[in-house]
């Protein structure tokens, strides 16, 4: 749309409907830009955990089964599948043991097809009790 000089200066405000003019220019620019850097600064992250990885990831305590927490090894022996607390002594998610072996006071080996109450912290299950 071409609008002649005169009407121009009548008008301060034609402008806004004549495309050429650079104050359109600028302002069309300016609009492209502020939708430009609302798309990229607020997109939203998703902050989902891969619940496949860490089976064990509550913080309350719960109810599970022995088999859940230990492994029954070839040699008949039993050890830990995370790093495992129980009345405050720590073990390893390496540690084989036998029926008979005490941790913490407790023969674990001997509650194998209990259930356990556990709770996580820091990646370390703490048997709380067994059933």
């Amino acid at each position: 749309m071409f609008l002649p000089v005169s009407s121009i200066n009548k008008n301060p405000f034609i402008w806004l409907i004549n495309i050429d003019h650079p104050k359109m220019k600028t302002l069309i620019l300016t609009t492209l830009f502020v939708v430009w850097v609302n798309c990229v600064f607020c997109q939203t992250k998703s902050k989902t955990t891969d619940t496949a990885k860490d089976t064990i990831a509550r913080t309350t305590p719960f109810r599970v089964s022995y088999d859940q927490i230990f492994r029954r090894n070839t040699d008949g022996s039993f050890s830990p599948m995370h790093p495992v607390q129980i009345n405050g002594e720590v073990m390893g998610s390496g540690v084989a043991f036998i029926r008979g072996t005490f941790f913490g006071g407790v023969d674990v080996g001997s509650y194998s097809g209990h259930d356990l109450l556990i709770d996580t912290i820091k990646g370390v299950v703490i048997i709380r009790k067994i059933y």
